[in-house]
């Protein structure tokens, strides 16, 4: 019976607090405003799928609105072939007004898939320029340990020679 009371009490609270701020009764809130942004443009670009929940091996080429879309050739050894699995990762290569991007996006569920995937489509992650993760949720970076591990050693060679150019 107590619960049911306190219960009750904190439902009309609430909504006389929501009445009052509808009715502009605290001078302090505001809504926030964002200033607006410039959307990046590309000349070009290449995503490669590096992990996603699905694959299919009789996918045909297609073109569609000036955009190719093609299939990840196939490993003449038939015993690697590309793994599925929940989650998602992204191989995007761009280029506008001749400057050229590779980035991941996200890192797939588990590093062995995504080690995988990645010799067979045959990227190199000594061209990274950034790693991206869209969010927390695991099937999105639950490969970038691995990753990290395997390819460390890569990465911070190719910063030192970067700041030996600069």
């Amino acid at each position: 019976m107590t619960r049911d009371l306190a219960r009750r009490e904190f439902l009309k609270g609430s909504a006389a607090i929501t009445g009052a701020a509808a009715a502009g009764a605290f001078s302090c809130v505001e809504i926030a405003s964002a200033a607006p942004i410039e959307v990046p443009t590309v000349d070009k670009l290449s995503i490669r799928v590096l992990v996603d929940s699905s694959f299919d091996i009789f996918f045909k080429p297609k073109q569609a609105n000036g955009v190719s879309i093609v299939p990840a050739s196939r490993n003449a050894d038939y015993q690697r072939s590309l793994h599925n699995e929940w989650g998602l990762s992204l191989w995007l290569e761009s280029e506008a007004k001749g400057a050229q991007r590779t980035l991941m996006l996200d890192c797939g569920y588990t590093p062995d898939v995504l080690l995988n995937n990645m010799a067979l489509v045959g990227v190199d992650p000594s061209k990274l320029d950034a790693l991206i993760v869209s969010h927390g949720h695991y099937d999105h970076f639950g490969g970038l340990n691995g990753f990290l591990d395997k390819f460390r050693d890569n990465a911070g060679r190719r910063e030192a020679l970067c700041r030996r150019r600069g």
